[in-house]
């Protein structure tokens, strides 16, 4: 999207979008970082090419290349490049956003990523009954079927579960199982494994293996070994980590890593 003249890395200063679909296009430099803040409109965040860290009060996620966090409107919530990052930001008014669901990194098509690149060329101020409102509306109805990535992790509230969840962002390659944490925060394997599924829409396994592949993302990135990753992060095998990331990411590790160390 061509210059305003303002600073492209400030937030909006609006109290509504000039546009239902507004996008901001600008190069964010490793290490910058935005407050944890809030507005009226959903928005989605784009890395085309580096690595984003995001947090809400309930999820945290990191968005690699050809994914993107999608975050409705009133939620809180705070971003960090850990690499440069080549960035795309859509803004969407509350009645353009519905049914769009709650936060979310979802995966971004290749037919996406064209419309994404496209809509970054429009002027600010683009006509809206012109091609590019019509472009702009096909850009939202793709991103209803993005599928989701896997890649956010949701963080639950009961204080039990925090304990555990806490724990294992620490310390990702642990292996105590669930029973073995139904002792030590003083629950029946039954209650926590309720609790997880219920606070965070994941079985424990389910939720240890997300933090984990989040945990490798860094290190992939790093372009540390994939066997000592496997190693450190409490898998049998390298096979075996392999496979569970082909499985929720749809992709290796060495060609997410590539990706990554592209936009570094």
């Amino acid at each position: 999207m061509p210059s305003t003249g303002q600073d492209p890395l400030a937030l909006p200063g609006f109290a509504a979008l000039p546009r239902p679909v507004w996008l901001r296009a600008f190069d964010m430099p490793a290490g910058h970082s935005v407050e944890p803040h809030t507005h009226p409109w959903g928005q989605l965040m784009y890395a085309a090419s580096g690595v984003l860290e995001a947090s809400t009060e309930q999820h945290a996620c990191l968005i690699p290349p050809r994914r993107a966090m999608w975050l409705p409107a009133g939620v809180t919530h705070s971003v960090r490049a850990r690499t440069a990052v080549v960035f795309r930001s859509f803004y969407l008014a509350p009645e353009i956003a519905t049914g769009l669901g709650p936060c979310r990194v979802v995966e971004i098509s290749p037919l996406l990523d064209n419309l994404i690149q496209r809509a970054s060329e429009f002027a600010s101020d683009y006509p809206d009954d012109g091609p590019e409102a019509r472009l702009m509306q096909v850009l939202v109805d793709e991103l209803h079927n993005a599928p989701d990535s896997g890649l956010d992790l949701p963080l639950p509230r009961d204080a039990r579960l925090r304990r555990v969840t806490d724990h294992l962002q620490e310390h990702p390659g642990e292996r105590l199982g669930i029973e073995d944490w139904a002792q030590r925060v003083g629950a029946s394997r039954r209650t926590l494994a309720r609790l997880f599924r219920d606070e965070t829409g994941l079985s424990f396994r389910e939720w240890r293996e997300r933090v984990r592949l989040l945990a490798a993302l860094p290190r992939l990135e790093r372009g540390e070994s994939v066997t000592l990753i496997a190693g450190e992060l409490g898998y049998e095998s390298t096979s075996a980590f392999i496979e569970l990331f082909q499985r929720q990411l749809r992709t290796s590790p060495g060609a997410l890593a590539r990706q990554m160390r592209a936009g570094s």
